[in-house]
């Protein structure tokens, strides 16, 4: 899978894809998976090889509310 096929980038399961948030995008799962660190993408698990891509807005909200969380958690601390 390529960008041109699908207008981005696609991680097929078992790739090692950097950290970040990525959407599983071959059934209508949806899945998210969010990598820490660099690493593989997890497997599907049904019997079809699981199909991934960046999913940058998933990135931004997960840092917003990580962001609002833990200045909500030193707000309580004072």
């Amino acid at each position: 899978m390529n960008v041109e096929e699908y207008g981005m980038y696609v991680w097929r399961a078992g790739d090692i894809a950097p950290a970040g948030t990525y959407l599983r995008v071959d059934n209508n799962s949806f899945r998210v998976v969010v990598l820490e660190q660099e690493g593989r993408l997890p497997a599907s698990y049904d019997g079809h090889i699981a199909l991934y891509c960046r999913a940058p807005v998933m990135d931004l909200v997960n840092a917003q509310f990580e962001s609002n969380h833990v200045s909500s958690r030193s707000q309580q601390a004072r």
